[in-house]
């Protein structure tokens, strides 16, 4: 293609890209981004200036991991909260966090997913609960009576699933925990642990941290339980680290704010693709593709398989599977094959992990085959199906 074609297509496709983007309206940005900067539904600016500015509460921004920000100032002491669809701290963070409630401090997390380390330490898994109704209205309230909710929970996004708990006994007694809310009646997604001499709290809804959800009719009440728990007079540190929404500093930050710059940045990458689709093709003569030998050999089996079958000869197909079978214990497992039979039963018993029965009736068939002098067809699949137990059980 000329360059004169590649310039016209060019200024076309950028034309229709400005035609179809100039007059569209502006869709309401539904990521899930739970960061404190962003008033987009799934963000959290008007929970933290709630808490900060119009309650007052004593609120901390901490930009740092958990491990460097505990390890600045070992008399830290209070609250820490972290919430995100999933938050996966690290061996490093976690441990840091779990030594620092240990001392009489409170974690908050609020996330439909933890790591697994710090499930096990708590004795929780965490799994999705399918509501099929998909109706606005949300089925949560709270244990406690002074913070049961007077009117329902409303969620006016297709919402089909939410995360809730089950508990290993074994590891942390029922009594060990304290259910403070729960999901349809009885499902606990908002439970808090003892740990050393502090707590930690564990929530796997963390829609109910974003804007829409505290804006949506009556749900502040819930809100409002929640601050209940988190506020006990003590500093909340307030992590803004482990959000989707956080974003990176640097120049793509600047980019992707500033829409001039965005504009730049999309036409430039759509440039990019163009000069690669028209220009960037290779001008020499293809590589023909060679095609391997194919392989014949399984072919030739099939063909002599077909005849032992079409002449009724299974004990001939049958001992041939003997046959194998013997030489994949002696080339496989390195068994002497001319011992006697009870010798080569106890080496392949020491060799395997197989039942000891699963190997008599293996070679209790063999023999029963050898002496016959015809065979059915399903003894022999029957020998088939013992000869890949033993070789699938190794």
């Amino acid at each position: 293609m000329s360059k004169k074609n590649s310039i016209i297509i060019f200024i076309g496709f950028i034309t229709i890209l400005l035609l179809f983007t100039s007059e569209k309206k502006k869709e309401i940005n539904w990521f899930p981004s739970y960061s404190i900067k962003h008033k987009i539904p799934f963000g959290t600016y008007v929970l933290f200036d709630l808490a900060k500015n119009k309650l007052n509460l004593p609120v901390k921004e901490v930009k740092e991991t958990p491990f460097i920000f505990l390890k600045k100032d070992t008399l830290i002491h209070g609250n820490y909260l972290i919430y995100n669809d999933v938050v996966q701290l690290g061996k490093t963070n976690t441990d840091a966090l779990l030594n620092w409630v240990k001392k009489g401090n409170n974690l908050f997390l609020f996330t439909k997913k933890i790591n697994r380390p710090l499930e096990d330490t708590l004795g929780v898994r965490i799994y999705s609960h399918i509501n099929l109704q998909m109706d606005s209205i949300l089925d949560i309230d709270f244990t406690e009576k002074p913070y049961q909710l007077k009117n329902p929970v409303v969620f006016k996004r297709p919402y089909i699933a939410q995360s809730v708990m089950e508990f290993s006994n074994d590891s942390i007694p029922e009594n060990k925990y304290t259910t403070l809310a729960v999901l349809q009646d009885s499902l606990p997604h908002f439970v808090v642990f003892p740990y050393g001499e502090g707590r930690i709290y564990l929530h796997t809804i963390p829609e109910v941290m974003t804007n829409y959800f505290v804006l949506q009719d009556k749900n502040y009440q819930y809100i409002e339980g929640i601050l209940n728990y988190l506020n006990n007079g003590e500093t909340i540190y307030w992590d803004t680290r482990y959000q989707y929404g956080s974003g990176a500093n640097g120049i793509f930050k600047v980019l992707m704010s500033t829409p001039a710059f965005l504009w730049a940045y999309r036409l430039l990458f759509a440039g990019v693709i163009l000069f690669i689709f028209f220009e960037g093709k290779r001008k020499q003569r293809p590589v023909p593709v060679i095609k391997p030998p194919v392989n014949e050999s399984l072919h030739f089996t099939e063909t002599i398989a077909h005849m032992y079958l079409n002449k009724k000869e299974h004990k001939e197909i049958a001992m041939i599977s003997i046959q194998h079978f013997m030489d994949w214990l002696k080339n496989s497992l390195y068994l002497d094959i001319l011992k006697p039979e009870e010798q080569i039963k106890k080496d392949l018993l020491k060799k395997t992990k197989l039942k000891e029965e699963d190997i008599k009736k293996l070679f209790q068939l063999i023999n029963e085959i050898k002496r016959k002098e015809k065979v059915k067809a399903q003894e022999g699949i029957e020998l088939d199906k013992l000869i890949n137990t033993i070789k699938n059980g190794i």
